[in-house]
This record gives C-alpha cells, sequence and structure tokens, in this order.
C-alpha cells in the first residue's frame, strides 16, 4: 500500500523503537530523562528503577534506545550493560513465582540473542539454565552449577532441583549463574531485567509481587530491573511498600509527551527514512492532522501514529474502490497491472503538493472517530454530556449545573468511567484539596471537533 504513496514502509508505525542501531536516531528530546537514567545506573552494580508514563508516550521507546547505548559503550556515560531484549510483559494475574521464572527465561534469551547478534558462544552456565527452564511442564532433571561469582568473586557450587520443585532461592541462584557469565565471560558490568505494563496488576497483587522480591532478586549484585508502568507508578509502590520503594533509585523517571515540535520532528525523521524520495519526501498527512491528533490524545505518540497509519489505509482503500468502479464502468477489464496504473492516476490527481488533501484526511478521520465512538453504545445522555464538556473545555464536577448534570457526585462517577475507558481526561489536583478536572480526550474529541459526536448514541 505504501508504495502508491511513496513510501517504502509506514512513516507512523506503532511499534516501539528496539534495542539497534538504526533506531537511535529516530528518538527525539529526552535529554533530561536520558540524564536521569544513566546517572541513575552508575551508581552502583544493582537496583531498580521505575519508569512510568500514559500509555503510548514512548516509555518503550525511550529505553530500548539508551539500552542499545549502554550496551555498546555509546552513551555519554553510563555503565555497560547487557540490554534485555525480551522485555516481560506482565499480564493480569501474575502470581510472584510466575514473574520470578518469566523474569529469569526473560534474561536468558537476551543474552542468547545477544550472543547470536555479536556471533558469540552462550556461554555454557546460561546454556545449562535454558535447558533447565526447557523443564518447566513438569521434567525431573536435576542441573549442576558452578557459578563463578559476580564480578570475578569468588565461585560456588549448587545444584537447581526440578524446575517445578524450584522456589525463589533456586531461581536467584540461577540469575546469579547467568550475571556471572555476563560479567565473567562477555565483559558486562551487569544485566538489565525489565516488567513492562505492571498497571495490569491490581495494587494487591502488585504488593505480593513486590514482597516476594524485595529481599531476594531486587538485592542480586548486577542486575538492574526497571519497573515500567502508567503514570504514578512509583507513587502507588511507595504506598504498597515503602521498604520496596527505598529500594527504587530516585523517585521514578516520568516520561512525559514530547512537546508538538519534537512530534514533527519525530515524524520528519521517519519521512526521511522511509520515502522513495528520502529528504525530499513529505509527510503523507498535512501538518493540521497532526496536531489534530496530537491534541486530542494529550501529545501521546503511538495515538497520533496509529490514527495517521489508518488515515492514510483508508485514503488508498477508498481510492481502489473507485478506480475498480471506474474501469467496470468503462467496460475494461480489471487485472492487477490496469488497477495499478488507474490507482496511481487517481492518487496522484487527488494528493496536494504530494499530501492527502487535508479536508478529504480530516474527513476520513471523522468517519473513523464517529465509528469508533458508536462501538462504545453510550446512551444519549452520556453524548449530550460529552458534548457539554467539550463546548466547556474543562470542567469540574461541582460544574454539573453547566452541563445539566444530575449532581457532582453523578458527574464525577460518570466521568470517571469514561477516563478509564480513556474517553476523557482526568486531571489530579494540583494541590490538596483542589478538584479533579476533566476534558474529552482521543476519538470522542476527534469526533467533537469535527462535529460527528452528536452522530455517535447507540
Amino acid at each position: 500500500m505504501w508504495e502508491n504513496l511513496g513510501f517504502r514502509e509506514s512513516p507512523y508505525n506503532t511499534n516501539p523503537l528496539f534495542v539497534r542501531e538504526e533506531d537511535v536516531d529516530l528518538l527525539v528530546g529526552r535529554d533530561n530523562e536520558v540524564a536521569s537514567l544513566c546517572t541513575i545506573l552508575d551508581k552502583g552494580a544493582e537496583g531498580v528503577v521505575v519508569i512510568s508514563g500514559s500509555p503510548g508516550v514512548g516509555k518503550t521507546s525511550f529505553l530500548n534506545v539508551q539500552q542499545f547505548l549502554l550496551e555498546s559503550e555509546r552513551a555519554l556515560f553510563g555503565p555497560k550493560l547487557m540490554a534485555a531484549r525480551k522485555l516481560l510483559p506482565v499480564a493480569p494475574g501474575a502470581t510472584a513465582l510466575e514473574l520470578a521464572f518469566g523474569a529469569l527465561d526473560s534474561l536468558f534469551r537476551s543474552v542468547d540473542a545477544y550472543c547470536i547478534s555479536a556471533s558469540r558462544k552462550l556461554p555454557s552456565q546460561t546454556k545449562k539454565i535454558g535447558k533447565w527452564l526447557t523443564q518447566r511442564g513438569g521434567g525431573s532433571v536435576n542441573v549442576g552449577l558452578t557459578i563463578a561469582g559476580f564480578g570475578g568473586s569468588l565461585g560456588r557450587s549448587v545444584d537447581l532441583p526440578p524446575v517445578k520443585d524450584a522456589g525463589a532461592g533456586v531461581i536467584a541462584d540461577a540469575f546469579e549463574a547467568i550475571v556471572a557469565d555476563v560479567s565473567n565471560e562477555l565483559g558486562f558490568d551487569g544485566a538489565i531485567v525489565v516488567f513492562d505494563n505492571l498497571e495490569n496488576l491490581k495494587p494487591s497483587e502488585l504488593q505480593s509481587v513486590l514482597i516476594f522480591f524485595r529481599d531476594t532478586f531486587f538485592a542480586l549484585s548486577g542486575i538492574w530491573w526497571i519497573l515500567i508502568g502508567q503514570a504514578g507508578l512509583a507513587r502507588l509502590i511507595q504506598t504498597l511498600d515503602p521498604r520496596v520503594f527505598e529500594r527504587i533509585e530516585g523517585s521514578g523517571i516520568d516520561i512525559l509527551p514530547v512537546p508538538m515540535e519534537e512530534m514533527d520532528t519525530a515524524i520528519a525523521k521517519r519521512v526521511s527514512r522511509f520515502h522513495s524520495a528520502a529528504a525530499e519526501g513529505k509527510a503523507p498527512l498535512p501538518m493540521e492532522v497532526h496536531r489534530l491528533l496530537y491534541d486530542a490524545s494529550g501529545g501521546e505518540m503511538r495515538f497520533v501514529f496509529k490514527y495517521s497509519d489508518t488515515v492514510c489505509t483508508k485514503f488508498v482503500e477508498r481510492m481502489r474502490i473507485e478506480a475498480i468502479k471506474r474501469l467496470a464502468s468503462e467496460g475494461k477489464g480489471t487485472t492487477r497491472e490496469m488497477l495499478a496504473e488507474e490507482l496511481n492516476n487517481s492518487i496522484g490527481t487527488d494528493l496536494v503538493e504530494n499530501q492527502i488533501d487535508q479536508d478529504m484526511a480530516f474527513k476520513i478521520l471523522g468517519d473513523v472517530a464517529e465509528l469508533e465512538v458508536q462501538g462504545f453504545r453510550l446512551e444519549d445522555q452520556l453524548i449530550r454530556l460529552l458534548e457539554a464538556v467539550g463546548k466547556c473545555g474543562e470542567i469540574l464536577p461541582a460544574d454539573y449545573e453547566r452541563v445539566g448534570a444530575e449532581s457532582a457526585d453523578w458527574l464525577e462517577a460518570k466521568l470517571s468511567d469514561l477516563s478509564r475507558r480513556n474517553l476523557v481526561f482526568c486531571k489530579e489536583p494540583e494541590q490538596e484539596g483542589g478538584s479533579i478536572r476533566f476534558s474529552l480526550r482521543g476519538v470522542v474529541k476527534i469526533a467533537f471537533q469535527l462535529s460527528r459526536l452528536g452522530n455517535c448514541s447507540a
């Protein structure tokens, strides 16, 4: 599809940046966050770091680029750490023991992936642990290890029992063996292990995990644990387990939305990378479309890219349908070659200075937003409420009369529910005793701004 718009691949790809050199230049800004992370990691041989922020703001991309720079010793400062190429996604309801095994498997896979990419032989103790982990389904093989010691310290011998009988202490021994290989055989100062999407755990589940890891795994030499979650994760940990919070270096790193200027730069870099004409290419969509999406999402890069990609896809889809109809109306056969020629001609006519026409882009975006909001099956009363909130811009629960609500409590309950569905922003009070503020967000805000919200009732 993208070749019809002059691109080798989508400049709006929503996948996070990966631990690789070609992705380094695609990260924009984040200088303060880079300095914070690398300074923290430079403090010692192990610890816990919390990285938090809104969904889609770029937490994983930020971390992965820094991991590559640290691993390749291209960071301006900081230790040489084995990157976590395999982040551990935290599933709802995951137990502490499941996450411990998952983290160990993640570390093994990261070391294995590094050795393949660097044409290095997988160290023997790490290889044994990989085979041991494959017995998790019920094998009964004991594995003997000679742990050389992190950083060349005095080693020791241990036996790993069958996986089904392994507890926290056994898993910790396996971690130590791999980290010793990472240090002694592969020449790193340590390794990174990452838990991603910790918000998937209920507070009580997260508390159990923190207690389980606190004195066993979080204290292991040579491992930096990175905990990634939504905004406020560090404060939540402080509430759930102050002793774990004491292990966290600093008070957490908040990844905030990038300014619009940096969003423009991020898009320009991707256009330059993927456009067939390289530096001479333009973004498929006018800047005004990007800005509308940026404003609707509160600056979430993934949202901007997702809906920009969707608009482009819908545009090409419409052009293909029209081209097929024209060929049929002319009584011509419809071969792949004929369709490609007709499509190129029609797209060339409809593009304005090599971009999708702004009015057409907004129409497509409005259609997409209207359809998605309809999918939430909101009753008329809620649609009218959202329209009123949109006209006000931002409201407090005390403003219930302005939006025709029954009471402040009713309004706060309804908007809090819509916030959990990512349809409104919920801004916490800036000072004690203040009030929560609400405003439209996402596809609801797009539908409102493009005068489509009134069409979205269930």
